[in-house]
């Protein structure tokens, strides 16, 4: 019953990155619509809930930043920077997937399949092959996507 619509306005309030608000909002508005769903809410007071405004990031490094960065960075890192790829596509990036310099990635981000030729840098900079995923986790048969964003905070710190 305390539950209502202008309390979870103000908690979204109090979130400072629009971003995460929005990921907040959208986990509340889930859980609200199981409640209805299941009869423990009335109404879903998530309706017509408030969405910040995000904007597009868009970071473009100078040479000066890179040379930088560099030597901070783990090989799965300079791969990512070497190709521009997504982190998701680098992290599930597949031995099977790669023929002589050619990286054909058939789950993209974007729902196609693509062909990237690699250069020498990037292939300079792949592991030694040892099972089906390039860049390993000690703890899983590949690395993760937020191993990545968090190793790449760390270098950029």
């Amino acid at each position: 019953s305390d539950l209502d619509r202008q309390v979870l306005v103000d908690i979204l309030r109090q979130i400072e990155a629009p971003v995460m608000a929005n990921s907040a909002r959208a986990q509340v508005m889930k859980l609200c619509s199981f409640g209805v769903e299941h009869g423990w809410l009335q109404i879903n007071p998530t309706n017509n809930l408030p969405r910040n405004q995000e904007s597009k990031r868009q970071v473009i490094l100078t040479e000066p930043q890179i040379t930088q960065i560099w030597p901070l960075l783990t090989a799965p890192l300079k791969f990512l920077l070497a190709t521009g790829q997504h982190r998701s596509e680098v992290a599930r990036m597949k031995w099977a997937d790669l023929h002589s310099s050619t990286w054909t990635q058939l789950d993209t981000k974007l729902g196609q399949p693509h062909s990237l030729v690699l250069p020498e840098l990037a292939m300079a900079l792949l592991p030694e092959q040892k099972g089906a995923y390039i860049w390993r986790s000690g703890r899983a048969e590949h690395i993760h996507v937020s191993t990545l964003s968090h190793k790449w905070l760390e270098a950029s710190r």
